[in-house]
C-alpha cells in the first residue's frame, strides 16, 4: 500500500481529489496560521500550521512562497470548494479500516 502513496497525482478539479492522495503544489502565500498551496485545481489548498509534521511549528520555517511541495489531501469539501492538505504522509491503514478478522501484512515498530 505504500507504493500507492508514492505516486504524485495531478488533479484538475476539486472533484478529482480523494483523501490520502499525494499531489504536488506550489506555495502561493504564507500566513501565521498556515499556507495556501496551488495544487492545480483552481482552488488554493490550505496547509494548516498543525499539519507541518516534523518541519517545525512555524509555517515560515517549513515552507516558502514559490516553493514546490508534495502534500497529501486531508479533507475535501466540494460544497464549499475547500481543500485541506498536510505535509504528514497518511498511514496506510487507519483505525477505522480495522475490523474483526481482517489481516494486514506489516512490521511491528512499537507496542503500546
Amino acid at each position: 500500500m505504500a507504493e500507492e502513496n508514492s505516486a504524485v497525482a495531478q488533479p484538475t478539479s476539486v472533484e478529482d481529489l480523494k483523501r490520502k492522495m499525494k499531489v504536488e503544489g506550489t506555495v502561493k502565500r504564507v500566513e501565521l496560521y498556515g499556507a495556501f498551496v496551488d495544487i492545480g485545481t483552481g482552488t488554493p489548498a490550505i496547509l494548516h500550521v498543525s499539519q507541518l509534521g516534523d518541519k517545525g511549528n512555524r509555517v515560515a520555517d517549513a515552507v516558502k512562497v514559490g516553493e514546490s511541495v508534495n502534500v497529501w489531501i486531508d479533507k475535501v469539501d466540494t460544497e464549499k470548494n475547500q481543500v485541506m492538505v498536510t505535509l504528514v504522509e497518511p498511514l496506510a491503514v487507519e483505525w477505522g479500516d480495522l475490523s474483526e478478522g481482517a489481516e494486514f501484512t506489516g512490521k511491528v515498530t512499537r507496542l503500546e
